[in-house]
């Protein structure tokens, strides 16, 4: 998989999302399997974290907008933040629930410290039932200004 880079969101969102739709589908595959078991899933976004080159945070949101799992950087697994509701966020208010995936636009962070981008993929029962969506935060500024493809 190819990294993300400031270069190819600035010309290209499309081809920047389409970079981590693979990688995120392969996730969110086994989100959908251990979704009863916030223990287990947390685990696996830890051990996933890696897998997404540049990305600060990974968590996972039911479909109503509650965060189900804890925030997942690659040194913590906070569960503080387990339970917020995320469905005021500017990355939720853009997803279509059409779209498998999304990737946002730029947008402010919370904390006011950071320009970021937040890249979601549905969490699927089966073909119709949608639990949710995985979730992954990118700090632009993390971001390199170019990636060689």
């Amino acid at each position: 998989m190819h990294a993300l880079s400031k270069e190819v969101i600035s010309q290209d969102p499309y081809q920047a999302g389409q970079q981590l739709v693979d990688t995120f589908s392969s996730i969110a595959y086994l989100c959908a399997v251990m979704w009863n078991d916030t223990s287990a899933l947390d685990k696996l976004l830890f051990y996933q974290q890696s897998n997404i080159p540049h990305c600060k945070m990974l968590y996972v949101i039911d479909k109503y907008g509650i965060q189900i799992s804890a925030n997942i950087s690659s040194q913590n697994i906070d569960s503080c933040k387990r339970g917020q509701y995320l469905k005021n966020r500017p990355y939720m208010q853009e997803i279509n629930t059409s779209d498998k995936f999304h990737l946002s636009s730029v947008y402010l962070s919370q904390t006011g410290c950071c320009r970021c981008i937040t890249a979601t993929h549905q969490i699927m029962a089966n073909q119709e039932d949608q639990l949710g969506y995985l979730a992954a935060d990118f700090d632009v500024s993390n971001l390199p200004d170019a990636q060689i493809f």
